[in-house]
């Protein structure tokens, strides 16, 4: 990169994708030091990490819901060129090169400079979404009756089944509108594995905590210990199970779940909620 090159690097404001991409911005930071980057989501995502502010003022309490849908809508409004206008400025001028967005901002591909995309989930679930319409004709409203077959018919996806869906083969299933845009669309997509066939510009990347200039974490930040815990077991040894920010498996499965995890003998690390 040109020692002039200033990169804006867009964070969806929702669970794991700002930790993420801001794993991505210090390793890009780490191979190109004489590049200047912005990081952009907002404030309550990054935890109070500096970025350029274009999320809501509100004194109320909002829930992540209302926070994403007025993220979404500020880039629509003309908030996100006024936001890299303001990053551009706050270096001295020096305007945006290249967008390093998540793939859910897909009004990155508007702004005028190279997109470069970040999947931040499983490269089978990116997939689902490439090929969303096709596999909504072909299941129409008969997802529910099908919903235990396999996708054997679909490369890639033989080992799932209707149900495992990221929209369950529903029709017209809001948030996967738009993720037909993203092989013409964007310059390239960064991915934690290759999709050669869908996606000709794909760059394989990740584990994003072993990128290049990751944070090691602090005392403080382990204070069950379970990092300890993990270095003295082999390697492969342990199972992780986590649910997520969203799924929300009623008591009775947490509890099968938790009773099937003992008797399988196997060490593990279980990131259960408070409330569970």
């Amino acid at each position: 990169m040109r020692s002039s090159s200033r990169v804006a690097v867009v964070a969806f404001p929702f669970s794991s994708h700002a930790p993420k991409l801001l794993a991505v911005a210090r390793a890009l930071a780490t191979a190109a030091p004489s590049a200047t980057f912005s990081f952009l989501s907002t404030a309550v995502s990054c935890h109070h990490r500096a970025v350029v502010p274009w999320s809501c003022r509100r004194e109320e309490e909002v829930t992540t819901t209302m926070v994403i849908e007025l993220f979404v809508e500020a880039p629509e409004g003309g908030g996100l060129k006024r936001a890299l206008e303001t990053a551009g400025e706050a270096a001295g001028g020096v305007t945006v090169s290249c967008v390093v967005g998540d793939a859910f901002m897909f009004m990155d591909a508007d702004v005028g400079v190279p997109w470069v995309v970040v999947w931040t989930g499983g490269p089978c679930a990116l997939l689902a979404h490439l090929i969303g319409d096709e596999l909504r004709e072909d299941f129409g409203d008969d997802h529910r009756a099908r919903a235990n077959e396999l996708l054997t018919s679909y490369s890639g996806l033989g080992s799932y089944r209707v149900r495992d869906l990221p929209f369950g083969g529903r029709a017209g299933a809001s948030g996967v509108r738009d993720m037909h845009r993203l092989p013409r669309a964007a310059f390239a997509v960064a991915i934690s594995a290759a999709l050669a066939d869908a996606l000709p510009n794909c760059l394989p990347i990740g584990p994003y905590h072993l990128l290049p200039g990751a944070a090691t974490p602090a005392n403080d930040d382990d204070p069950h210990g379970w990092l300890a815990w993990l270095a003295h077991r082999p390697a492969g040894s342990v199972a992780y199970v986590s649910f997520g920010t969203v799924a929300t498996p009623p008591p009775d499965e947490l509890h099968e779940l938790a009773s099937g995890l003992e008797a399988s003998g196997a060490p593990f690390l279980w990131s259960l909620r408070e409330e569970s």
